[in-house]
């Protein structure tokens, strides 16, 4: 049995703590937030309960179908039989092509998109509100601090899962063969839930939008599990170039903006909503000027990295690299 640190509570960081864990190794996660999830988060309020981060999970692939519908044996991932539509605002640009295949099956996780870590996480040793920004060797095994000088360990393997700009640096002082990534290279995502009293009249609750500040509109309220009786939510992503452009600068009039693109994409007048929220993703996804760092695999130091930036930047791609690690560490520990 190994003692393993697992630095992140993601898909990626849960669902590897589960599978090692399952064969009997001590795992303990380091979660640099007060909860876990990461981009499957799954937001709070005193108005509702709705999905931040990632707000479904689409894939083809046969292996991630397997893990996701084992999951959906005990309930906590479910199929979404939903059927997307495309928006592309009158103009004389082509007409817009829909950014899922015809054979991607849908699916929605319960209660929320962190249910996933949840279910994985269960009676796992997790410490949250710890982000580590270095690791120490030692004759005995590994050490982890965080930014605030507590130290935990000591570990026999060290994986990080955290996003790569913070992986990264971790790395670089033990690891002289990984190529620097400029955080540049990692574009920003800005999610805003909202709540309308009325539920809105639509051919679809999943619209993807083209030639608009909008990639994405979901009704939240329409995932399964999802429904409720007292209004209706839902959750608009804004493209990559206004959250970059713009960042942090939660006073521009990203609601209107929002509230705008609705109306002319459900084609209806769409009112202020009675409550908003909004969080704005710093590194939802490599840009195509980037380099995917694959998974990272050290034994001779027992040291590794794994993450949805490995092989693809989705949520099935995350699930995919924690397969192939595993596999790797199986060998080993």
């Amino acid at each position: 049995m190994a003692k393993i640190a697992i630095v992140g509570a993601g898909i990626s960081g849960a669902l590897l703590a589960f599978k090692l864990t399952q064969d009997g190794h001590d795992v303990t996660v380091l979660e640099k937030s007060r909860g876990r999830g990461g981009r499957c988060s799954t937001k709070r309020t005193e108005w509702g309960q709705f999905d931040m981060g990632a707000p479904l999970i689409h894939t083809s692939d046969s292996e991630v179908k397997a893990v996701l519908d084992t999951l959906g044996d005990t309930s906590v991932a479910c199929r979404w039989d939903v059927r997307a539509t495309t928006y592309q605002p009158p103009s004389e640009h082509p007409p817009g092509v829909s950014v899922y295949a015809d054979d991607e099956t849908f699916y929605v996780l319960m209660p929320g998109m962190s249910g996933a870590c949840r279910y994985w996480l269960h009676d796992l040793t997790l410490v949250t509100s710890a982000r580590i920004t270095h690791l120490q060797p030692s004759s005995k095994g590994w050490l982890l601090w965080d930014e605030r000088r507590c130290k935990y360990g000591l570990f026999d393997w060290v994986v990080s899962t955290a996003p790569w700009p913070q992986t990264h640096p971790l790395l670089t002082q033990h690891v002289t063969d990984i190529l620097p990534e400029p955080e540049a290279h990692w574009l920003s995502c800005r999610a805003l839930a909202m709540k309308f009293a009325q539920p809105l009249a639509t051919s679809s609750p999943l619209i993807t939008l083209h030639h608009s500040p909008l990639q994405m509109l979901i009704c939240d309220s329409a995932k399964p599990g999802r429904q409720r009786d007292d209004g209706e939510i839902w959750v608009a992503h804004f493209r990559h170039t206004p959250a970059d452009q713009h960042g942090n600068e939660s006073s521009l009039p990203w609601l209107d903006m929002a509230c705008s693109e609705m109306s002319a994409a459900l084609q209806q007048q769409v009112p202020a909503p009675d409550h908003h929220y909004q969080h704005l993703w710093r590194f939802a996804r490599l840009s195509t000027d980037g380099l995917r760092p694959g998974v990272i695999f050290k034994p001779e130091l027992k040291l590794a990295a794994v993450g949805d930036w490995s092989l693809g930047g989705s949520i099935p791609s995350a699930i995919k690299s924690v397969q192939r690690l595993y596999s790797q560490l199986a060998q080993v520990v």
